[in-house]
């Protein structure tokens, strides 16, 4: 993909996350909603929880996807690939 079109499309993945949020907050506002800053109740510490590892998930597999795909662009076999195991068809990837 060209960079000028993933930047696009980080962009406008952007802005649609902000104006998701935009309206979950409006909606809020305009219903009067008090006490959802909290985090005494589970409707509030469960989706808290289920983002933080899903957000620890996107951080891992986006460093370690690009390690994997960083040794298959150079053809960098990891140090611990021996002939015999790659003679065998065995693949560390």
């Amino acid at each position: 993909m060209p960079p000028a079109l993933r930047f696009l499309k980080l962009a406008v993945s952007f802005i649609v996350a902000m104006l998701v949020i935009l309206a979950t907050e409006v909606t809020i506002v305009w219903n009067n909603l008090s006490e959802v800053n909290g985090l005494s109740s589970a409707g509030q510490l469960i989706p808290l929880i289920i983002g933080i590892f899903v957000l620890l998930r996107v951080i891992y597999v986006r460093i370690f996807y690009n390690q994997r795909e960083f040794r298959r662009r150079l053809k960098i076999r990891p140090p611990w690939s021996t002939p015999i195991l790659m003679d065998m068809g065995v693949d560390d990837d």
